[in-house]
């Protein structure tokens, strides 16, 4: 069952058909109340998660320790100083993110990068850093020319 169908059930409200693909209309009241839930996400959602993900010294630390190889929750949680389950609240943001990723071996769970999510919030990154660096030139230049007219000495 799909999120927005799910939300409606909860709330008893019947969903309206005839929307665009992932979309539903629901109504609390008649006429009265609409809420509109989209239940797709955004082209920039999955950055916006990502960098939610990094955002955090803790997780930006992990990610920073798993760049050298693939460790085990625990060996990954001992230089924190906070509880096992809290520290795994934060794994579960950077696999959510796709940042890393996990596979359990008995009673040891591992984690490995996922360079996917990474690669994608780098060429976001470059592609800024490419319209700031033409900027910057334009700049340069609008000094340069500004300061020294051509043909004066």
């Amino acid at each position: 069952m799909a999120a927005a169908s799910v939300y409606v059930a909860w709330l008893g409200m019947a969903p309206c058909s005839g929307f665009r693909d992932g979309e539903v209309l629901t109504s609390a009241l008649p006429r009265r109340i609409v809420r509109y839930m989209p239940q797709h996400r955004s082209p920039g959602s999955d950055l916006a998660v990502i960098f939610h993900a990094l955002s955090d010294p803790t997780r930006l630390a992990v990610v920073e320790r798993l760049s050298v190889a693939p460790a085990s929750a625990t060996e990954l949680a001992k230089p924190f100083a906070m509880a096992l389950p809290s520290f795994m609240q934060h794994m579960g943001v950077l696999e959510r993110g796709g940042i890393v990723t996990s596979h359990k071996a008995g009673r040891t769970r591992t984690y490995q990068l996922a360079p996917g999510s990474l690669q994608l919030a780098s060429a976001w990154l470059a592609e800024f850093r490419n319209h700031w660096d033409r900027k910057l030139d334009q700049l340069d230049h609008l000094l340069i020319t500004t300061n020294h007219p051509q043909g004066a000495s």
